[in-house]
């Protein structure tokens, strides 16, 4: 879901800053992303901070739970927004720091494949690598936090 969020955010103009390990750091730069922080290798809101001292204007958070979300929304300037996929957002707290919160779902649709199709199809975004790797390679690849290789693994059975 980050790649495409990225890629569609940037085409619509937004810097986006991206959330990567070093491995992953050329790849989002050749999506359009014009910062990138590794959490491997301090905690995230400080990283984001060291730069933006003033915070962010919006957060898209597609992997934390309420704890996780909710130190990361700590880098949201008053007037911006908060998104989370996960439904984390604490939406009074948020609220009374002057942040927008979304708990935000998409629905899948025809229509909106069809729109995904199309933007792949002309090249508007690109889809992120795909490693295809067998069952029984997985409890290795895995047993590792961080260990994945770039882009997205599809376990072939």
């Amino acid at each position: 879901m980050g790649t495409f969020a990225t890629q569609f955010a940037v085409n619509a103009g937004a810097r986006v800053i991206a959330n990567v390990r070093a491995d992953n750091v050329e790849r989002m730069r050749s999506y359009g992303v014009t910062e990138t922080v590794d959490h491997t290798v301090g905690q995230l809101p400080e990283l984001v901070k060291r730069t933006h001292p003033d915070g962010v204007d919006v957060l898209v958070d597609s992997a934390n739970d309420a704890e996780g979300f909710g130190a990361l929304n700590g880098f949201v300037r008053r007037g911006g927004m908060a998104l989370t996929t996960r439904y984390a957002a604490d939406q009074d707290e948020l609220k009374a720091r002057g942040i927008a919160p979304l708990n935000f779902q998409l629905q899948p649709s025809v229509e909106l494949l069809e729109r995904v199709g199309h933007a792949l199809s002309t090249g508007r975004i690109v889809a992120p690598p795909i490693n295809r790797i067998t069952l029984s390679q997985a409890p290795a690849l895995f047993a590792e936090r961080n260990a994945a290789p770039d882009g997205k693994t599809v376990i072939v059975l």
